[in-house]
């Protein structure tokens, strides 16, 4: 299936090292230092991983799949549109993306939008009880994947997800000792 991620919702993990509160009488907003780092996501990439879910949900369900339960086998498609400030060399000579965001960024993307959530609450964790476990049960599962990063009309992911089959691993009676 495919999905309308843009380039920009793609965002590496962000730190921080303040909290921000809202004054309840005087309506401003304050800064105050945390005891430690917190880690999170950019919200345009868990927008991203929301859309990725939601799609998956959709497909799954239309082709009527369960979750893979074993090994999985993952490839990535990601396309982006060229700038329209290059020339028509600069489009014919390049196909292939070599700009961020990285490939590591959109397997996680993908891989996160896939499991089960972690522990939410509220909305949030009504969301999530209806999309666990979309694709799998957990990334661990991920036995191989592929990511390609290339050109195109209209931005967006290609995802294609194959249960593998373990007995067709012919290792050709490799010894292991």
């Amino acid at each position: 299936w495919s999905s309308d991620v843009c380039s920009s919702d793609l965002q590496d993990q962000k730190t921080t090292t303040h909290g921000r509160r809202k004054n309840q009488l005087t309506g401003e907003w304050k800064s105050f230092p945390l005891k430690f780092a917190v880690h999170y996501k950019d919200p345009r990439t868990r927008r991203a991983e929301r859309d990725v879910k939601l799609r998956a949900l959709a497909e799954m369900k239309r082709l009527g799949f369960e979750r893979f339960i074993g090994p999985v086998a993952l490839v990535i498609t990601a396309v982006f549109v060229q700038p329209e400030s290059w020339t028509a060399k600069e489009r014919r000579e390049n196909a292939w993306h070599a700009e961020k965001p990285d490939s590591g960024n959109i397997l996680e993307l993908v891989a996160d939008a896939g499991q089960a959530p972690k522990m939410k609450k509220g909305l949030a964790a009504l969301v999530a009880e209806k999309l666990k476990g979309v694709l799998w049960q957990d990334d661990k599962q991920l036995s191989t994947s592929a990511i390609r990063k290339i050109y195109g009309s209209r931005t967006g992911l290609l995802i294609s997800v194959a249960e593998l089959d373990p007995a067709a691993l012919d290792l050709g009676g490799a010894n292991t000792q």
